[in-house]
C-alpha cells in the first residue's frame, strides 16, 4: 500500500524566481563565507580562544578558593573537636584499632559484650 503523495507544487518557483533567491542568499552570505576562506595564522587563533580559557580558568579559580576555605573550617571544626575520632563519636576502643590498622581480636569483642550486660 503506497502513502498518497504530497502535492508540493506550491512550493515550486519558476526558474527566474529561483535563481534571484539564490543570488540574495550569496550575496547576504558573501562576507561570512570570505572570512571563513581566509586562512588562520597560529597567533590568530589563539586569540580566538583567549576569551574563553580565561573565563574557565577564572571559573576554576573561584572554585579552587571554595574549596580551600571550605576544607580550611573543617579542618577548624575537626581541631576544635579533638579529632576525627571524637568528631565522628567513635569509641576509644574502634579509635585504637582503627589507628593500629587492625580488627578486634577476640579478647577485644568479650570485653565489649561483658560491658555492656554490666
Amino acid at each position: 500500500m503506497e502513502p498518497e503523495r504530497i502535492d508540493l507544487s506550491l512550493l515550486d518557483l519558476a526558474a527566474n524566481r529561483r535563481e534571484g533567491r539564490v543570488r540574495a542568499i550569496l550575496a547576504a552570505a558573501r562576507p561570512e563565507l570570505a572570512r571563513r576562506a581566509e586562512p588562520g595564522t597560529p597567533l590568530g587563533l589563539l586569540a580566538l580562544w583567549a576569551r574563553p580559557v580565561l573565563r574557565i580558568a577564572a571559573v576554576l579559580a573561584i572554585l579552587a578558593a571554595a574549596v580551600i576555605v571550605t576544607q580550611e573550617r573543617h579542618t577548624a571544626v575537626l581541631a576544635q573537636a579533638g579529632g576525627v575520632a571524637e568528631a565522628l563519636r567513635i569509641p576509644a576502643p574502634v579509635a585504637e584499632w582503627i589507628a593500629n590498622d587492625r580488627g578486634p581480636t577476640t579478647g577485644d569483642l568479650l570485653i565489649a559484650m561483658e560491658g555492656n550486660e554490666r
